[in-house]
């Protein structure tokens, strides 16, 4: 291994980024719906949460300030990331959480007794990209740190679905190793090699056709991204059935997926997928050959450190889930296409309709909405169309609705501030979601003057937008062109309008602002 690093590439810093599937709510709404108990028994419930990996921090802060009643740990090996970490959490104002810079390697093989069990233990972009001793010292450390009925998320990169950039990854880093090409220019040496290959009409090229495609989407990926993903000593996609048998040393068993879609497989799958599945009853097996099926690629999985079934008539669960409209944009007037790993689902516009208006703009739980008349008799339809709109992005899911914003506040503050002077940051704490929502460059902006003076922001909206905007030498634009002049005036407006009028009154109802 590669010194302190393990051959982990540190030239570039972690993305700032925030994954909705780590979210304490998520993982026990996948849970839920494949019929198993969750770690809590409702939201209010105190819980601990521990991040192996947390990167900047910055996602660990957000869930910290949409859950006071969780305590968090982060730990991760690299100083730049945890010094940061810290900063963030000190000017958020955080009390429930603490990072640690810490070697796996070593945690591994002496779990601190004062860390103690978690009730939730995540890994997002660790497990497949660090070397075998590295992951053995994950899996005793989950051995130690996982309470009995804990829940584990894993992401990693998954075979066979990448199996194509393999010659991609591998002459990527050989530039950078054997040629002294560092970070993004590797990257671009690696694009115009294979563009050569593929003009010289070249055996691999040919019999890689996905590989075109994936390396045009570089192009679209953030630098610090496609260093993290692509530069690394070691870079291993896996099977699903070999990380179910790692995980296994520390009595974890695979329950579900973060991918919510996904847990509605194999019934949702052409009826020839499903004939090919049955029979197969190995677990693993099952597993390799669904991820065969839909050249599964990525991987959110869900362990659980002795998973229980729900009895079959309990359904007090139902009332511990309510759900949001995110989306306020009307949907399609014949189906609504929805892209999963298995292909794209179409939903019917009549129960699209049915279920955003059941919603409304207030919170509702998973009950009321199956006792109202619209959907009796149809549990599973809805079971699949809330999923299905989860993953898509149109509802949201949190276990408190009468969660106080208050912590959330403070939070989002600090992040619409840091945001007006620059700041990486596109995420805010939503409270009643136990989550977090996107927030767009402008919207951060006019949250922080909203923020600055509640009371008169109405008047002032555009103005305060246009100063943020000027103090940071950047211009609004529309479909990629900076506008000026009455253009830019006439945008300003736009966007201050929707932020008061849509955006704003959202944010209140999810505990994003109090």
């Amino acid at each position: 291994m590669s010194g302190w690093s393990h051959g982990y590439n540190v030239s570039t810093g972690y993305t700032f980024g925030f994954y909705r599937e780590l979210a304490p709510d998520w993982l026990d709404l996948a849970l839920a719906m494949r019929g198993l108990e969750t770690p809590r028994s409702d939201g209010s419930q105190p819980f601990r949460y521990l991040e192996l990996g947390s990167g900047q921090g910055f996602g660990l802060c957000l869930l910290a300030a949409a859950n006071p009643e969780g305590e968090f740990l982060g730990i991760d090996f690299s100083p730049e990331h945890t010094a940061h970490a810290r900063a963030l959490a000190a000017d958020m104002g955080l009390a429930n959480i603490r990072f640690v810079e810490g070697d796996f390697a070593v945690l591994g093989q002496s779990w601190p007794q004062d860390y103690g069990e978690f009730d939730y233990a995540v890994m997002h972009g660790i497990y497949s990209w660090v070397p075998e001793p590295v992951r053995q010292a994950l899996v005793a450390i989950l051995t130690s740190a996982v309470r009995s009925g804990g829940a584990v998320y894993v992401s990693y990169n998954a075979l066979p679905g990448w199996t194509s950039t393999l010659p991609f990854q591998h002459l990527l880093r050989s530039l950078e190793v054997r040629e002294g090409l560092s970070g993004m220019k590797a990257i671009e040496a690696g694009r115009d090699l294979f563009g050569k290959l593929e003009q010289a009409g070249s055996g691999v090229t040919k019999a890689l056709p996905a590989l075109k495609a994936r390396i045009e989407a570089t192009h679209k990926q953030p630098a610090a991204y496609l260093v993290q993903e692509y530069l690394h000593e070691n870079w291993h996609p896996m099977w699903c059935s070999k990380v179910m048998g790692e995980l296994a040393q520390a009595k974890l068993d695979l329950a579900a997926t973060a991918n919510l879609a996904e847990n509605l497989m194999p019934s949702v799958l052409p009826r020839e997928f499903q004939q090919l599945l049955a029979g197969h009853d190995d677990p693993r097996l099952r597993e390799d050959l669904t991820d065969c099926l839909i050249n599964q690629t990525f991987r959110r999985d869900i362990f659980v450190r002795g998973p229980r079934r729900r009895f079959p008539a309990a359904a007090d669960w139902q009332t511990t889930f309510h759900l949001w409209r995110l989306n306020t944009a009307e949907p399609p007037a014949a189906e609504l296409p929805i892209a999963t790993a298995f292909g794209s689902v179409k939903l019917a516009a009549k129960a699209v309709a049915a279920l955003l208006d059941a919603l409304g703009d207030k919170p509702v739980s998973i009950a009321e909405l199956a006792s109202g008349p619209a959907f009796s008799g149809k549990r599973h339809a809805l079971q699949q169309d809330l999923l299905l709109l989860a993953h898509a992005g149109w509802i949201g899911v949190g276990r408190r609705a009468d969660r106080s914003p208050e912590q959330a506040t403070r939070c989002n503050t600090a992040v619409a501030r840091l945001a007006g002077v620059g700041g990486p940051y596109r995420h805010l704490a939503a409270a009643r979601l136990g989550s977090a929502v996107g927030a767009g460059d402008s919207d951060l902006l006019l949250l922080d003057g909203y923020l600055e003076d509640p009371a008169a922001f109405g008047g002032k909206a555009e103005a305060s937008l246009k100063t943020r905007l000027d103090r940071l030498g950047r211009k609004v634009a529309k479909d990629g062109v900076a506008l000026s002049g009455d253009e830019e005036a006439e945008h300003i407006k736009r966007l201050a309008a929707t932020f008061t009028e849509r955006t704003l009154p959202l944010w209140r109802e999810l505990g994003v602002v109090a």
